[in-house]
């Protein structure tokens, strides 16, 4: 009799949250707002990284939802990426009010905050 009750709670759940892709890209400060407008409307904002070469092409962190296809817009700024952790987010947490953050948890590295 609990099955049923387990299945319809981990539809629900599934329901709620966005399938998501976090990012580590290499793009000019001064095109980093650009590519964000290519990613989709009102996606959560970006966390760029300190240390490196960061007047020229920081290390930035982006989570943009699975089904865009990053690869193929960031090909055509000829910038540098790659994929760092597929996960679910909430949906009430993909939007512009949160930020892309790495935090330093071994299940879930990356996090909206």
């Amino acid at each position: 009799m609990m099955k049923p009750f387990y299945i319809y709670i981990y539809i629900i759940k599934t329901m709620d949250t966005f399938d998501v892709t976090f990012w580590e890209i290499k793009a000019p400060i001064n095109k980093l707002d650009e590519v964000k407008k290519e990613f989709g409307d009102n996606i959560p904002n970006y966390f760029t990284l300190e240390g490196g070469n960061f007047t020229q092409n920081p290390t930035t962190i982006f989570c943009v939802k699975s089904s865009v296809d990053v690869k193929n817009i960031l090909n055509k700024y000829d910038f540098v990426s790659h994929t760092l952790h597929h996960t679910n987010v909430p949906k009430n947490k993909y939007n512009a009010n949160f930020t892309a953050r790495i935090s330093y948890n071994r299940e879930n590295p990356y996090i909206l905050m």
